[in-house]
């Protein structure tokens, strides 16, 4: 006896498909939240930092002009990584903790809370 099942290539592609749509969502929602939460806990004096940060995807977007963003966090198949960027000279000294309100290394404490198993590297 042989039984002959048909459609299992495409029914393959479709979950894959589906599952590539799931973890592009969950990635946007974990890096848009990741943002929010560098935007909330950076130092406030003038904004500027505060109003610094990017989020993108597979290349860093480095503002200093006080309005940053994530409008090139547009919707698309999983990134290879994540880039949280501020081009504002004095961002590595408010993370270093020259600032009393914000605690220090609050960058990366940001992105632990909001990123399970992150794996940080610092390249500026």
């Amino acid at each position: 006896m042989s039984i002959r099942i048909t459609g299992v290539r495409a029914t393959l592609k479709e979950a894959e498909e589906e599952m590539d749509r799931q973890v592009a969502t969950e990635l946007r929602s974990t890096a848009l939240s990741t943002y929010g939460d560098l935007v909330r806990t950076t130092p406030v004096d003038t904004g500027r930092a505060r109003n610094s940060w990017t989020v993108s995807w597979d290349t860093p977007v480095i503002r200093d002009e006080g309005n940053g963003g994530a409008q090139s966090l547009y919707q698309r198949q999983a990134p290879g990584s994540i880039w949280f960027a501020n081009g504002v000279a004095y961002i590595q000294p408010l993370n270093q903790g020259h600032s009393k309100q914000a605690p220090t290394r609050f960058i990366e404490q940001a992105i632990v809370r909001n990123i399970p198993g992150a794996e940080l590297s610092e390249l500026d």
